[in-house]
């Protein structure tokens, strides 16, 4: 039986570091879209995109093709469509799987030439099933579905490039903090409050409001807003009073 707990504790542990460690964001110039990658599913392909992202081989690519109900296409430098190139310096095989498709929207694949990859990606803004099979599935969106949105709907000629740029800054590894990090930063501002700049007083106030929503109770912060303006005074008592403890 313990043997079995243990087991599943290092299961569950294993698990949650392989899954925080593929979660990656897009900086574009529209937005944030982050992308779980999937591992398993398509390890060499995974690794060829965390490569490049992490030595900035993606800052600013343009969003080159851009098909409204269908996808938006970008990683490659050139900005041409027929540029880019893999880590290992040539094209890699597809890796198709079974257990993957595009029955739903934001699935970010990669685009095949000749049935190989290299750098380039797209995408989806729809579920297109007519591509199972066909593309490398990489990962899918998990956040910022609307700036996938967003760029698909600007301007285009009649060519699919957007008239005005559309780029990517930057595709960085998202730092996943466990709830006692997270705790111990909030705690460290909050002993630090009167220091900080207006922006992170604004970002305090609002992981405060977020805290006594879901435990009003243990909340503490209050004497933090008593001090602040008489809108921090109601928007906390609003947050307490959506949640049934009223506000003295």
């Amino acid at each position: 039986m313990i043997k079995k707990i243990i087991c599943g504790i290092l299961v569950s542990t294993i698990t949650a570091f392989a899954v925080n460690n593929s979660i990656y964001v897009i900086e574009t110039n529209k937005g944030e879209i982050e992308v779980l990658l999937h591992e398993k599913k398509a390890p060499w392909a995974v690794k060829n995109f965390k490569k490049l992202s992490d030595k900035g081989y993606y800052n600013y690519n343009k969003f080159y093709r851009v098909v409204k109900g269908f996808y938006i296409q970008t990683g490659d430098p050139t900005g041409t469509g027929r540029g880019g190139n893999s880590i290992w310096g040539k094209p890699f095989k597809q890796e198709i799987s079974k257990e993957d498709n595009f029955n739903s929207k934001g699935v970010l694949a990669m685009s095949a030439k000749k049935g190989t990859n290299s750098s380039q990606f797209f995408i989806t803004t729809e579920a297109k099933p007519k591509l199972n099979n066909k593309y490398t599935i990489v990962g899918h969106v998990t956040k910022g579905m609307e700036t996938v949105t967003e760029i698909e709907n600007v301007k285009v000629n009649t060519s699919k490039r957007p008239i005005k740029n559309v780029f990517i800054k930057r595709i960085y590894k998202k730092k996943i903090e466990s709830k006692s990090e997270k705790d111990k930063i909030y705690k460290e501002k909050m002993a630090n409050y009167k220091n900080l700049n207006k922006k992170e007083k604004e970002l305090v106030d609002k992981e405060s409001l977020k805290r006594a929503s879901e435990d009003p109770i243990s909340n503490n912060d209050m004497p933090y807003f008593q001090k602040r303006d008489q809108k921090s005074i109601k928007e906390y008592s609003g947050a307490k009073e959506s949640v049934g403890i009223k506000f003295n």
